[in-house]
């Protein structure tokens, strides 16, 4: 789901849980939950929208934070789209690189991530831009864990089936 840049209040959450249920997008509910229940505090960007860097700052904001690059909707586009990709990368404690159909899992585990890791970045993107994402993370933070999500050659991105990653792709 894209939507314009926005800190996500948690009295916001059940118009955008709704939204999602209208729209077809029901996987992105257990984050939505997390942000409504105050338990990680979500930013979220479409392409080319920045947020101010302050949001970054966890001396100032301590609540473990998800920030969420939506660049898999119709006017998806890859890691140049978003104007703090790179710092985004640096900042994450931990990436998740979102190249396949949402499972309500793959959101409740981005979750989990916040609470162990207290900075995600979660890349949604469609596969044709994944192999980019995976490119700039290698590059920017190579030892910065994380993980991919791939949708296997030939298949529709939403089966829930898993396209194995290649040597080097999840992130310790």
């Amino acid at each position: 789901m894209t939507i314009s840049f926005q800190t996500m209040r948690p009295e916001k959450v059940p118009e955008l849980i709704a939204k999602a249920h209208r729209i077809g997008a029901p996987w992105t509910v257990p984050m939505l939950r997390g942000a409504e229940r105050g338990l990680v505090r979500l930013v979220m960007a479409g392409p080319g929208q920045s947020f101010p860097l302050s949001l970054l700052d966890m001396q100032k904001n301590p609540q473990p934070a998800i920030v969420v690059l939506g660049g898999d909707a119709f006017n998806a586009i890859g890691p140049e789209g978003f104007p703090r990709a790179t710092r985004l990368l640096r900042w994450a404690g931990y990436s998740v690189l979102h190249g396949a159909g949402g499972e309500p899992w793959h959101y409740a585990m981005t979750v989990d991530a916040a609470l162990l890791w207290r900075r995600v970045l979660l890349v949604e993107c469609r596969g044709d831009h994944l192999q980019a994402w995976i490119d700039l993370k290698r590059q920017i933070a190579p030892s910065a864990p994380g993980l991919v999500f791939g949708v296997a050659e030939g298949k529709p991105a939403h089966l829930g089936e898993m396209r194995p990653p290649a040597a080097g792709t999840v992130f310790n």
